[in-house]
């Protein structure tokens, strides 16, 4: 009975000690998907971008987050413990060069021998606005009687963003409706030839405005000035 009794103590010593390091055994890895966030470009430092969450399927364990690839540049801080994914330095958030940004992330258990989990966190970024467009002033030269239809000139605009179209109109001093202006162009000619006389008309000063073809679009004005030279002004034609 002593030997039957000190095997059966003998195999429950052993099932516990199994079922310790049973337990103690890391089985799974860190359980971390891919991961898209939105963000408007020039964010600024310290804004909130979203969460990197993760879980582990082993009961007890904690994960950390960290970057491994990707945040090269400082664009971006990651809380290791809570995986609060946020703006560091804003510098290089620009749509116009970076439209899409690509980390990868770590997760890793607080196992003594533990193990870790990657994957890609991508943050598309918004394009804003940044800048209305640039037109100065400008002065065209037009001999009066002019036929309708005539260039006047061209009015000479740009945008600082790249790749951005721009839209003309006359906003005012077109009273006379002696002037049209090509929306796409950007070209004034002559609407109406009647009213441009020097006589009464020796210069006529439009308003344009120039608009950025954007969802939250900007616009900028400039005067033209429309100068008309009299007949006796004009060059003389010799004969040879």
């Amino acid at each position: 009975m002593r030997m039957a009794g000190k095997s059966m103590w003998g195999w429950l010593v052993c099932g516990m000690a199994f079922l310790l390091i049973s337990c103690e055994e890391n089985v799974n890895a860190p359980t971390l998907e891919d991961m898209e966030f939105v963000l408007e470009e020039n964010t600024p430092a310290g804004t909130i971008i979203g969460v990197v969450a993760g879980y582990d399927m082993d009961p007890g364990q904690n994960l950390t987050y960290g970057f491994t690839a990707g945040n090269e540049e400082g664009c971006f801080a990651l809380d290791a413990g809570g995986g609060h994914l946020s703006v560091a330095d804003p510098t290089f958030l620009d749509y116009e060069r970076h439209p899409d940004m690509v980390l990868e992330v770590t997760a890793t258990d607080d196992h003594p021998k533990p193990k870790k989990t990657t994957a890609l966190v991508t943050i598309h970024l918004k394009d804003v606005n940044e800048y209305a467009p640039v037109c100065e002033d400008q002065v065209f030269s037009l001999e009066e009687d002019p036929a309708e239809g005539d260039t006047v000139g061209t009015v000479l605009a740009h945008d600082p963003e790249p790749q951005q179209a721009l839209l003309f109109r006359i906003s005012a001093g077109n009273d006379l409706e002696g002037f049209r202006m090509d929306q796409q162009t950007g070209v004034l000619t002559v609407a109406d030839p009647e009213p441009l006389r020097y006589d009464q008309h020796p210069s006529i000063s439009l308003t344009v405005e120039v608009r950025d073809v954007h969802i939250h679009s900007r616009a900028t004005t400039a005067v033209v000035r429309v100068d008309l030279l009299p007949a006796s002004e004009l060059p003389q034609t010799r004969n040879p």
